[in-house]
């Protein structure tokens, strides 16, 4: 049996990824989730998956949990992804500190591969294509510690033979998104009808379905592709105003959308341009999931019985 650990495993990412990798019938998956977790009915429930309750802080427990001799290693879990923490510096630095235990406890595992789950925060302001070779600039906390995670696990691993992939994510959308995301709160008010006040949408942006992220991600547990960092997106970006009038249009709302209502910052409209081309040529992936078709999923899926 293949074995793989998921920490994070309850997360909105982390659910979906174990479903794609459950789809190889010699998988083991370690579910690392925290204890009396409130999503712990989101793992998917398996024979071949194992829950080990664990705080992030005591992540180095893991080989003496598990044992040794793990094929993978997925380090999804991160706290402090929205809100005023992604600028709360003292949280940021416990999520590098777990990440380099993580790292270790990999280590020792024998893993073939670690893959750490970086963010398109790591870029920071930018208006022109970013790929994975341009100076990442980030400027919120959250941002920054991410960058530093990775520059600290390149160094940790160097020499060994632990293959090391990071994957700066996009905006990724699906029917267990935050509510508070704009995918999921205009959905909620065009259902009803509601007035959206918004800003002028005018930026270019780039959504992912969670299930082509999963399948991505699923991809390097076979640790073919050359290690290094990964931009995870769909690659069809367009102006954000789009997304939001197609919405309305598969709901067939009456909803009035204020563009313009809601200033954009001091640094106005932030563009996201990812370029794909590394991981599409590395793994030979690319998403498949129309927007469209997502948001209908997400209609389906969470709005059904409503």
């Amino acid at each position: 049996m293949k074995r793989i650990v998921v920490t994070g495993a309850s997360s909105f990412i982390g659910t979906y990824l174990i479903q794609k990798l459950l789809e190889d019938k010699e998988t083991e998956i370690y579910a690392v989730i925290r204890p009396h977790s409130a999503n712990r009915n989101r793992v998917p429930e398996d024979a071949r998956v194992k829950i080990v309750e664990l705080d992030m802080a005591e992540v180095d427990k893991l080989p003496s949990l598990i044992g040794c001799d793990v094929d993978g290693f997925y380090h999804l879990a991160w706290n402090g992804t929205r809100g005023d923490s992604r600028d709360d510096e003292n949280k940021q630095r416990e999520n590098y500190e777990a990440s380099l235990q993580a790292a270790k406890a990999a280590q020792e595992m024998h893993a073939k591969m670690f893959l750490g789950s970086g963010s398109q925060a790591e870029y920071g302001f930018v208006s022109d294509t970013v790929s994975e070779s341009d100076e990442a600039k980030p400027n919120t906390a959250y941002g920054r510690m991410k960058k530093q995670t990775y520059e600290a696990l390149k160094e940790y691993f160097r020499g060994t033979p632990v293959k090391l992939y990071w994957v700066r994510i996009f905006s990724v959308f699906g029917p267990e998104d935050y509510e508070g995301t704009l995918i999921m709160s205009s959905l909620a008010k065009m259902r009803k009808n509601e007035k959206l006040a918004l800003t002028e949408c005018s930026q270019d942006w780039d959504y992912i379905y969670i299930r082509d992220v999963a399948e991505a991600l699923a991809k390097f547990s076979l640790a073919k592709a050359e290690e290094g960092i990964y931009n995870v997106a769909s690659g069809k970006i367009r102006p954000l105003k789009d997304f939001v009038l197609e919405m309305k249009e598969i709901l067939h709302s009456d909803s009035e959308i204020a563009f313009g209502a809601v200033p954009y910052g001091s640094a106005g409209p932030v563009h996201l341009r990812p370029d794909v081309t590394k991981i599409q040529t590395q793994l030979e992936w690319q998403a498949k999931t129309e927007f469209a078709d997502g948001i209908r999923e997400i209609l389906e899926k969470k709005w059904r019985k409503s």
